[in-house]
């Protein structure tokens, strides 16, 4: 099995900050409509991309608020993370995920 690079996104200034979580997941749920979505917890949502590949989205929120944006890269979801750098600025975080 190989591993799909993982990126983690977030504001420059960090998601303490940032104000459009809303408008993130509204484009997430937009965007990845007819995906496999799954709400494991109360307070995270995870996006897999339907086509077969590894690729997936998890996003961690603190009430309405998103805390982390994880990305696994295969498939349409490298074009959902061109899209969210582009429309909200977010850009590739420091991380200790393996990938």
């Amino acid at each position: 099995m190989t591993t799909q690079p993982t990126r983690v996104l977030s504001p420059k200034s960090g998601w303490a900050t940032f104000q459009n979580s809303r408008a993130v997941t509204q484009f997430l749920l937009e965007r990845c409509r007819g995906w496999h979505y799954m709400g494991p917890t109360s307070n995270t949502s995870i996006w897999e991309d339907p086509t077969g590949t590894d690729g997936t989205i998890y996003v961690a929120y603190d009430g309405d608020e998103i805390v982390e944006l994880v990305i696994q890269l295969d498939g349409d979801v490298s074009d959902v993370a061109s899209e969210l750098e582009r429309r909200f600025g977010l850009t590739e975080a420091l991380s200790n995920v393996a990938g």
